[in-house]
Parts: C-alpha cells; structure tokens; sequence
C-alpha cells in the first residue's frame, strides 16, 4: 500500500511542482480564441492508462458452520482505457460520465499457506473489470483540473482450489464501489496526461468449486484494490 501511495504522489508533485507548468500559461492560448478555462476541459475524451495494482482478498468458506478464512495481498501492473463525456457547469466547474476497462496482473497467490489434505484457495488472478461512474472537476487554470470521480465496478476473477491432489478452476464476479481523485494537465489543445489514485472495495461473490468439495462447502471472495494511474488521452 506505502508503494501505491507513493507512486501517485510522487507524480502528482511532478505535475505540480513543474515551474512551467505551475503558472496559468495565458499567453500560451491563441488570443483569437474565446476560451473560458473551463472549456478546455469539456467533451468527449479518450485515454489509455499504465499504473499500480493493489489487491487485498479474503477468501471465506464455511463447512458445517465452521468458517475457515484465507487472507493475502498481491501487487502487479494495472492496464486498460475509458471514454467520457465532461460538461461545464460554471466558468471552473464541470461535471461528467465515464466509462472504462481495466486488466492486471494482480494476483493473490497462496501456495505457501495449503493445508494438506483439506481444499483450499490456491490463486485469484484478476480478469478485466469494467468501471461506469460520474466524475466532478475543478479547474485551477487554463491548463490543469483536479477531479473526483466514483461508480460501479465489476470485478471478474478466476480462482484456483486445491487439495493437493485435485486442482480446480472457478470464475465469478464481484460489483463495488470505487472513488478516485486525480490531476490532469492539457499538454496540447487536444491532448492531456494525468494522474490517478482509485480504491474499489468489492462485495462478496459466493461460489462453490463443483463435483470435488463437500455439498455443503461454500466459498466467498471478498476483495479491495488500490491503484495508482497513470494516462495519457485525446479530447475531441
């Protein structure tokens, strides 16, 4: 977790702290043009992100009342893209919609924590999840906005059981709640980079890993992620 907070505060002192990049740039804007501040920050955008993944899992089975959990962490590398629509409210603020997939190699490994003879979650790999949410900005100048954003995300996740002998495969999905806050900074009339910290927390996703566990084992996922983002976009 200190990595993925650091990680996104180390770029957002970059894109801050830069003398350039600190001032309002007025005199960069072509003076023809009648263009509020806010207005470089509406439209339909694209982007496409690299970033830090975070995963925190518990896995829950219960046998005959006994409830048996499993926790773990992993970390990998965050991927993916989104497309959204921004709207000026006033001349700083504007809210929107957005939408994007994301994938990981984030995992959560527990082959060093089996118990022997008894069936247990050996792996979670993290599949691509889908974000749809709204975001509110804040334009600070011409060139820089700081946002919030929140909505749904849906976790798709393939888990891995075993008991030493028999190795099983089970998919399902989870919806949360994910919040982020960010930084962007306009590198061009049409293009932009910014930086982003997002935390997701996952309800439990109840799942059975079938033919090869007792009728009456059953399993839950429950899950939170912390991501730090990285993104480069395109503003139409």
């Amino acid at each position: 977790m200190k990595t993925v907070f650091s990680v996104a505060a180390a770029a957002m002192v970059m894109l801050l702290g830069s003398p350039a990049w600190a001032q309002d740039d007025d005199d960069a804007v072509d003076p023809t043009v009648a263009l509020t501040p806010v207005e470089g920050f509406g439209g339909l955008h694209v982007e496409a992100s690299v970033g830090w993944d975070h995963l925190n899992a518990t896995s829950i089975r219960t046998i005959d009342n006994t409830i048996i959990q499993t926790r773990g962490t992993g970390s990998g590398a965050a991927f993916g893209g989104a497309i959204g629509y921004d709207i000026p409210l006033t001349d700083k603020v504007l809210i929107g919609a957005e939408l994007g997939v994301y994938g990981s190699t984030a995992k959560f490994n527990n082959s060093a924590h089996l118990v022997a003879n008894d069936f247990n979650t050996s792996l979670v790999k993290i599949q691509p999840d889908v974000f749809i949410g709204g975001r509110v900005g804040f334009v600070l100048n011409r060139k820089t906005e700081v946002y919030a954003k929140a909505g749904l995300s849906t976790f798709h996740f393939s888990v891995y059981g075993t008991d030493g002998s028999d190795n099983l495969h089970q998919s399902a999905s989870a919806t949360g709640l994910r919040g982020g806050i960010g930084l962007e900074r306009q590198i061009t009339k049409v293009t932009y980079v910014k930086v982003e910290y997002d935390y997701t927390h996952y309800g439990s996703e109840q799942f059975n890993f079938s033919d090869a566990t007792p009728n009456a084992s059953v399993y839950n996922l429950r899950g939170n992620r912390q991501q730090a983002m990285l993104s480069f976009g395109f503003r139409f």
